[in-house]
């Protein structure tokens, strides 16, 4: 059961990321709880300036995720789409191109583990 199309006209961007389309998408997990509950979990991180942010987003619907979104992410766009007085969402994230987007019933940040470190060291492949 899809959610029917709809025009944003009058979403606002949601306060969980001020500038959200200034920072690049570094991953994003999708995590799926099959029948009786049936729903997604999606966690984005996202970085800029060498600083990490991650967003969980429970209860998500209608994700999606094409080639066009994976070969080159686009900014993100993080609505506030209460206005709607959908039941159970509140939340919509697209990107710019298209390629990438899901309803969700909230959104929720925090800090992102710190990106692996390179030590400078080569290893020498296996023989």
């Amino acid at each position: 059961m899809g959610l029917p199309p709809v025009t944003l006209v009058h979403a606002k961007d949601h306060p969980v990321l001020g500038d959200a389309p200034a920072w690049t998408v570094s991953e994003v997990q999708f995590h799926y709880s099959g029948p009786p509950q049936g729903h997604g979990h999606v966690v984005i991180t996202l970085v800029r300036d060498q600083k990490r942010r991650r967003i969980e987003f429970p209860s998500v619907a209608d994700f999606t995720m094409t080639t066009a979104f994976t070969a080159d992410p686009s900014p993100l766009r993080i609505l506030d789409v209460t206005h709607l007085q959908w039941s159970g969402v509140s939340v919509r994230v697209e990107s710019q191109c298209g390629g990438f987007g899901f309803w969700a019933a909230a959104a929720k940040s925090g800090r992102a583990p710190a990106a692996p470190r390179h030590t400078g060291r080569r290893r020498r492949p296996a023989e």
